[in-house]
C-alpha cells in the first residue's frame, strides 16, 4: 500500500526551500532576515528546515523578503495560458486580500480610472493599457495621454506594490527609452514626440514608501526630475521638456487635501495615507458598493 502524503506536511516542505532560497540570492543571513521579518533566527530556521509555520509567519517571511505571500487553487486539467485562477495574497499580519492572478488589480485600475478620467476632462486624448512594440522591446503602456498639435505625450506607470524595485525600474527604463516613438508612431503620427513626460505613480502607502526609503539612490537616479511637468499635465497644459519623475499618488483624496506626493516628500517626512494593498482594495470595494 502507498504511504499516503501529507498535503501541509508537503505545502510546508516547498514552501522553506522557496525562501531559502530566495535568502540565499539576496545574500542574507538567517539572522538579517529574521531581524527584517520581526520573527527570530531560530524561527527562519525552522521554516527553511520544512517545519509548519503560521500564516503569519510565512507573511512575514515574505515581507522580509521583500516579496508578498500568496496562493493559488489551480485547475490541474484547464490549459494554464487560458485558465484563472483563485488567489489570495497574506499580509505581514496575517490579513487576507483577494483577487484574480493574470492581473486583475481593482486598486490599479481605480488608479487608472481616475488618471484617464482627470485628463480627458482636460481635452487630452488618453489611451489605457495600450500596446506598444519596439524590436525587442515592448509591452503594454497603463495610461498615455497626448496633444498632438504640441507634438508632446505622457506616460503613466501605476505601482499599486513594489515587490521587485530592481525590476519595476529596469521596465520603467526601457519604457522611457522606447514607449514614446513607438507608441506615436501607432497612433499614426508623422515623427516622435517632441516632449515626453514619464511618471511612475505609487500608491501612497506605507508599503511603498517603506520600500523607496530603503533604496533612494536607486530612485534619485532613475527620476531626477521633480514632478512639475506631471503637475502642468494635470492642470490641463503640456510642458516644455522631457521628464521622468516618481510621485505617490492617495486616490481617495477628496476636497482640498493633496492627491500627489514626489520623491522629494516621500524620501523626506512625509507620512502614508494608507497601511497597504489590502487597505486600498477595501476602500475601492466600499466605493463600488456605495455606487450600486
Amino acid at each position: 500500500m502507498l504511504e499516503e502524503t501529507d498535503p501541509a506536511a508537503d505545502a510546508a516542505a516547498r514552501l522553506g526551500v522557496l525562501i531559502r532560497t530566495e535568502r540565499r540570492r539576496q545574500d542574507l543571513t538567517l539572522a538579517a532576515l529574521g531581524t527584517a521579518a520581526g520573527v527570530s533566527t531560530t524561527t527562519v530556521h525552522a521554516v527553511e528546515a520544512g517545519q509548519q509555520a503560521s500564516l503569519r509567519t510565512y507573511a512575514r517571511l515574505a515581507t522580509g523578503l521583500q516579496r508578498s505571500l500568496g496562493f493559488a487553487l489551480l485547475d490541474h486539467d484547464a490549459d494554464d495560458r487560458g485558465a484563472s485562477r483563485a488567489v489570495v495574497q497574506v499580509g505581514r499580519d496575517g490579513s487576507f486580500d483577494e483577487r484574480l492572478a493574470g492581473g486583475r488589480d481593482i486598486v490599479h485600475a481605480a488608479m487608472g480610472e481616475l488618471e484617464a478620467a482627470h485628463l480627458l476632462a482636460r481635452g487630452f486624448k488618453v489611451a489605457v493599457d495600450l500596446p506598444w512594440q519596439h524590436y525587442r522591446f515592448g509591452g503594454r503602456a497603463d495610461i498615455v495621454a497626448w496633444d498632438v498639435r504640441r507634438r508632446a505625450l505622457l506616460h503613466i506607470e501605476n505601482k499599486t506594490q513594489l515587490p521587485d524595485v530592481q525590476d519595476a525600474i529596469g521596465r520603467f527604463a526601457e519604457k522611457r527609452a522606447f514607449l514614446g516613438r513607438a507608441t506615436w508612431e501607432g497612433c499614426g503620427f508623422a515623427g516622435p514626440p517632441l516632449v515626453e513626460t514619464h511618471v511612475m505613480v505609487a500608491l501612497w502607502s506605507s508599503e511603498v514608501i517603506d520600500v523607496v526609503r530603503r533604496s533612494p539612490a536607486m530612485f534619485r537616479a532613475t527620476f531626477p526630475a521633480p514632478p512639475d511637468a506631471f503637475d502642468t499635465w494635470w492642470t490641463g497644459e503640456v510642458p516644455a521638456t522631457t521628464t521622468a519623475a516618481f510621485v505617490v499618488l492617495d486616490p481617495f483624496a477628496t476636497g482640498r487635501t493633496t492627491r500627489f506626493a514626489s520623491l522629494r516628500d516621500v524620501l523626506a517626512d512625509t507620512r502614508h495615507r494608507l497601511a497597504g494593498y489590502a487597505d486600498a482594495a477595501d476602500l475601492v470595494r466600499q466605493d463600488r458598493s456605495r455606487r450600486r
